[in-house]
């Protein structure tokens, strides 16, 4: 005799006449066919809830059905926001076909037996029908016109949308859910709502990395070069007995705050991250935040234009995390039962721009944190980002070794200005950003192009931001990058590039008689 699975199996609900509901659930995945095509829909994130609160509705009590129910729902809403958000208008302009993918959705959840256990509670985003899920989506965008390295940026997506759709509507009703949670008879049975916030705040950082950028269609988890950076120390000069000399040591960032945040040290319990403006700083703090989340750590990615210096931290706080969904009590307050949690607070420089006593703000601010994690448990870690000039002007705070941590270009001319015993500045990341680049365009690039690899383009191709930006003009083949080009005509052609991609090709309807002129006058 076959062993059960220990799990639940996921069962087509049954209408009071005994009737599978397939044909009422095949009308909702024609729905979503038809959100998709629809060039009237500007706000997915609206339909997508909609669509998914139509499935979400079906009575039914059982285990199996409610599973079946929640995955469907939250797959569609999942979907429609991706795709939607992705290629929306060129889907809107494509002749869609409902009935084959719509059977085959229907088909991967029903068709064949598919279970829930322990683990989907943990890491929903991990189910394996997802994949199945995956291929259905693949082969319709593909079947839609959409170019083949889109769809593939597009695809790898879906998890993370769809881990935080499901946990979003379990938040929402937990008492209906609960029938799930006694049939897998499982620890989270004695769950409180805050562990479900916790999971679902989460999700939502691990979603927001995987959101389009710069109007394309892959996300910042794609595209994103781990970066380099260095410290600050002092040792003695061989070459000059009973003298000192300060040096400039190599590190690997993301190495670098593992270990930090693996070591229990309340006197190291503060790292600033230091940079300027475009160098990767909140793209590194995105990251992380994200990559702990789904590690199973508690982390709060806190953008600090969102809370006000003056007031009191702890309760800025959680004033924040209340905003964010995440918690409704204070993960600060000295009963808060987190003993280990990580604070992320990005932009030290959005302090700095809300005054002329900018300098003293930033300065109080700091000082208002280090009160904050001394008065708790050892376990609290703040990590800060800021530009170089605010960090500097703070630096007599951030006084600890390896405390401060200075960002890297992706490209170091002058290496022997520091030490580097492991050799990570001969790697040229530029290259390594350009073959992702190529990968997810298409476009076949396995490093950066050689009339691009120019000293006088340094200022330009090194930085994150810049180096983008500069990808717009390179590729829009309009302007010839030889000896003869000049940065006058490079930044000029940046912003013409800028234009064209976010505006003049995809106008938004508030701007969108906006001409080429207007758009350059309102950066001058």
């Amino acid at each position: 005799m076959a062993t059960p699975h220990p799990g639940i199996k996921l069962i087509i609900p049954v209408n009071s006449l005994n009737k599978p509901l397939t044909a009422d659930f095949k009308k909702l995945t024609v729905t979503l066919i038809k959100t998709l095509g629809s060039a009237a829909v500007l706000n997915f994130g609206m339909a997508a809830s909609n669509a998914a609160d139509a499935i979400y509705a079906f009575t039914t009590t059982t285990p199996g059905e409610l599973a079946f129910i929640l995955i469907h729902g939250s797959i569609t809403k999942a979907l429609i926001e991706l795709v939607g958000e992705s290629v929306g208008e060129r889907l809107a302009e494509a002749r869609l076909e409902g009935d084959s993918v719509d059977e085959q959705l229907l088909s991967a959840l029903s068709g064949k037996e598919v279970f829930i256990d322990k683990d989907f509670l943990d890491r929903p985003d991990e189910l394996p029908v997802i994949e199945d899920i995956q291929c259905i989506v693949k082969q319709w965008l593909n079947d839609c016109g959409i170019k083949e390295n889109d769809v593939e940026s597009i695809v790898k997506r879906l998890p993370s949308y769809f881990g935080y759709a499901l946990i979003q509507e379990w938040r929402k009703d937990t008492t209906r859910y609960d029938t799930i949670i006694k049939a897998l008879d499982t620890p989270f049975s004695k769950a409180v709502e805050r562990q479900w916030a916790w999971l679902e705040y989460g999700a939502l950082l691990q979603r927001r990395v995987d959101e389009c950028v710069f109007d394309e269609t892959f996300s910042l988890s794609q595209i994103y070069v781990p970066l380099n950076a260095y410290y600050e120390d002092t040792v003695k000069d061989v070459s000059r007995p009973g003298q000192k000399i300060q040096r400039r040591v190599v590190i690997r960032l993301d190495e670098e705050i593992d270990g930090w945040l693996q070591n229990v040290d309340k006197e190291d319990a503060i790292r600033v991250i230091s940079g300027g403006p475009g160098s990767g700083k909140s793209s590194f703090a995105r990251m992380l935040a994200a990559r702990l989340a789904k590690e199973g750590k508690k982390v709060l990615y806190v953008p600090l234009h969102k809370i006000d210096p003056a007031k009191d931290f702890v309760k800025e706080i959680g004033e924040f995390a209340r905003d964010e969904g995440v918690l409704v009590q204070n993960p600060l307050e000295p009963d808060s039962p987190e003993p280990d949690l990580v604070i992320i607070l990005d932009g030290l420089d959005e302090l700095a721009s809300q005054g002329k006593a900018a300098e003293k703000t930033a300065r109080d601010f700091v000082r208002e944190v280090e009160k904050t994690v001394e008065r708790r448990t050892p376990r609290l870690r703040v990590l800060i980002n800021g530009r170089e000039l605010v960090v500097q002007e703070n630096k007599l705070e951030f006084r600890g070794k390896r405390q401060i941590l200075n960002l890297l270009p992706y490209y170091q001319h002058n290496k022997y200005a520091y030490h580097d015993p492991t050799g990570f500045l001969q790697n040229d990341l530029r290259d390594d950003w350009w073959k992702k680049y190529g990968s997810l365009k298409g476009n076949g690039y396995e490093a950066m192009p050689k009339e691009l690899k120019r000293e006088e383009l340094d200022d330009i191709t090194v930085q994150p931001l810049l180096n983008y930006l500069l990808v717009l003009s390179y590729t829009r083949g309009k302007l010839k990058f030889d000896q003869d080009t000049n940065l006058n005509s490079i930044y000029s052609d940046l912003v013409d590039a800028v234009y064209e991609r976010g505006y003049e090709k995809h106008p938004y309807k508030p701007i969108r008689h906006m001409t080429g002129n207007n758009f350059i006058s309102t950066w001058t």
